[in-house]
């Protein structure tokens, strides 16, 4: 077997790293207010990016290494079953185009997404120490805070809503994200 240059295999890390990470930070805050779905499909878009950087990075490094290691934990196994309920959704919808692009429906609900988050989550759990998980909880809740002072300062000043709520989409939305968010981001601070 062929030996490859260690850089090599170390830069496959990085991008795996530097892609989720920007996926974790910018996600919250992502938005394009000048098209016509400012806030759904642009973040889907992002994600989908994101994680077929990472996803194809891994897959390289995988293949450069010479390992290839899924894990067979309950979570995978939850994961999996998720996006295979997904898929047979999407296989016998009535709209199966709609159901896996998410257009003209709700883009964050659609089988693509489903995919790129099933992925995201093998390729975090295959490459991520406990150390860079607690990175990721960091990046996840100054972004988290960097959105609700959007959304805060959007409340307060009505001249600057140029259809911009907030970066979430709604009020209910960030209210749900931020009272998710944070018990989760102090009990995993807290353990990390």
């Amino acid at each position: 077997m062929m030996k490859f240059p260690a850089f090599s295999v170390k830069m496959l890390d990085q991008i795996i790293s530097y892609a989720i990470y920007a996926a974790v930070f910018l996600i919250p805050v992502w938005f394009l207010p000048f098209t016509t779905d400012a806030f759904d499909f642009n973040k889907q878009a992002l994600l989908v990016l994101l994680t077929v950087v990472a996803t194809f990075a891994w897959m390289a490094k995988s293949f450069l290494s010479g390992k290839v290691a899924l894990p067979i934990n309950r979570v995978a196994q939850a994961v999996g079953l998720f996006f295979i309920a997904g898929l047979l959704s999407t296989i016998f919808s009535k709209n199966p185009s709609g159901s896996f692009w998410g257009w003209p429906l709700l883009t964050s609900e659609s089988l693509l997404t489903l995919a790129a988050l099933s992925l995201l989550y093998f390729v975090v759990s295959n490459t991520f120490t406990k150390k860079e998980i607690a990175h990721v909880v960091f990046l996840l809740t100054l972004s988290a805070t960097i959105a609700q002072l959007i959304a805060l300062v959007v409340s307060l000043i009505p001249q600057i809503s140029f259809g911009l709520v907030n970066t979430i989409g709604s009020f209910g939305g960030i209210g749900i994200f931020s009272a998710v968010l944070l018990p989760l981001s102090i009990v995993l601070l807290i353990t990390s």
